[in-house]
């Protein structure tokens, strides 16, 4: 939390958790660490120092820890050398630590250690939450904080633990030969990777990328006057179309913009009559009516949002509408957590939170951002023209450049883009139709590499 929301930790009653049969628990535990290894490493993957709330305790697991990282085998002896090196001794037994050590490692039967560091790690998790909760509470009764801001951070405080339990997950050791029986599996019934991927409608592209992926982020950067916030919203559309619901973030547009372009895109009438409704035909009433309802894209249209805010957002509308992709227009415009910090720092701070933000819902963010102005809208960009961070390209999963091509006619041009970016997967240019009049993008071709 941030120090103006944060609430001091003796104004929160921790009294539950600190119960006798809280504290047999991590007495088994520390049984079982200081028995050395196996025990240890077994042990070790389930807790860590915060899962102890016995001061003691926490002070025996961390000087476990460090014998361990010399390579010197865990055992009380090993323990109390440590902690008489570090001046510790006294704070585990007061005038008997030695005994206070040899007492912890009689006292439970090893064979149980994993078991009670399951429910440790359980205890621990329940009481983070209780008083990540707590402290909540009171933030509502006494901070002056706007309550919109409040409930971001609870929201944030959350998923962050749900994120923190989800990455120790990841951390756990498991066999390669799992992923192999997998593999062979999905050979052998000729089924595709079970990764979900949201295409984004256009072949050429899709060719590389196979779509956007759930936890990551994607970068999709372009001069001012390229056609990237009309490029978004056609993915949108398209991803939309397959029965995923999408959220926009729009810091540029309001809904009514938005939907003036969204129809000109389904209906193929010059975005200038939409804007100028008098100039509208019989014709043109009719396309317009014969586009379907558009389902399934939701927007925010904030013109001032900050990351936690847009957070908070996201977090609620995939909760709530079942939200499959995050599109945010555009980076630069996101407002700074501190003003003070110079513009690489911020930018380098969205990018970072951005991504985590996509890990905790499960959803791709697909981020527009501004290319710096050594670029000419017509000029192949790279990497190193993104804008305000060199940050950008180091968060991100993935980059996508866009540029304009050559004119092929009065109303159509050609749109070059390239792939710069891509974790796990290839890169690559590919071109798209651009429809200027009605701010459609349409398939048109492919051309790998560089």
């Amino acid at each position: 939390m941030t120090a103006e929301l944060a609430v001091p930790a003796d104004q929160i009653d921790t009294t539950f958790w600190t119960s006798p049969t809280a504290q047999e628990i991590e007495n088994a535990v520390i049984s079982a660490v200081l028995h050395g290894q196996p025990m240890f490493d077994h042990v070790s993957q389930h807790v860590g120092i915060q899962s102890f709330s016995f001061h003691a305790n926490r002070v025996i697991f961390q000087t476990a820890m460090e014998v361990d990282a010399d390579g010197v085998p865990i055992s009380p002896a090993s323990v109390y050398e440590r902690l008489i090196q570090k001046n510790q001794a006294r704070e585990i037994g007061g005038e008997r630590p030695a005994v206070y050590l040899f007492d912890r490692y009689q006292e439970w039967q090893v064979l149980n250690g994993v078991a009670f560091a399951k429910r440790l790690r359980d205890i621990a998790v329940k009481r983070d939450l209780s008083m990540r909760l707590s402290s909540a509470a009171q933030l509502c009764i006494t901070s002056k904080a706007p309550a919109d801001d409040i409930m971001a951070e609870t929201e944030e405080m959350v998923f962050g633990l749900a994120s923190e339990l989800d990455a120790a997950k990841n951390r756990e050791v498991a066999p390669l030969s799992e992923a192999q029986f997998r593999l062979i599996e999905r050979i052998d019934q000729k089924s595709p990777s079970p990764e979900t991927r949201y295409p984004s409608g256009y072949e050429s592209l899709d060719n590389l990328i196979g779509g956007f992926r759930p936890g990551r982020l994607c970068i999709v950067a372009a001069r001012p006057g390229v056609g990237k916030s009309a490029f978004a919203l056609a993915v949108a559309l398209n991803i939309a179309d397959e029965g995923n619901p999408v959220l926009m973030f729009s810091l540029e547009m309001d809904s009514d913009e938005i939907m003036q372009r969204a129809m000109a895109i389904r209906s193929s009438v010059p975005l200038s009559k939409l804007i100028e409704a008098n100039r509208l035909n019989n014709d043109d009433y009719q396309r317009i009516a014969d586009v379907p309802r558009i389902a399934n894209v939701f927007v925010s249209d904030a013109p001032s949002l900050t990351i936690a805010q847009l957070g908070s957002a996201a977090r609620s509308a995939v909760r709530r509408h079942g939200v499959k992709v995050v599109i945010l227009d555009y980076l630069q415009l996101l407002v700074a957590d501190n003003p003070r910090e110079n513009r690489n720092q911020q930018v380098g701070a969205h990018t970072r939170q951005l991504k985590q933000i996509a890990r905790q819902c499960g959803v791709p963010i697909i981020c527009l951002c501004q290319l710096n102005r050594e670029t000419t809208e017509d000029a192949e960009p790279s990497l190193n023209h993104l804008r305000d961070s060199g940050e950008i390209e180091q968060n991100a999963d993935m980059v996508i450049l866009l540029w304009r091509g050559h004119e092929d006619g009065p109303q159509t041009s050609t749109i070059n883009g390239k792939v710069a970016k891509q974790r796990n997967g290839t890169t690559g240019k590919f071109e798209l139709n651009y429809r200027r009049l009605c701010v459609r993008f349409e398939n048109r071709g492919l051309r790998y590499g560089e």
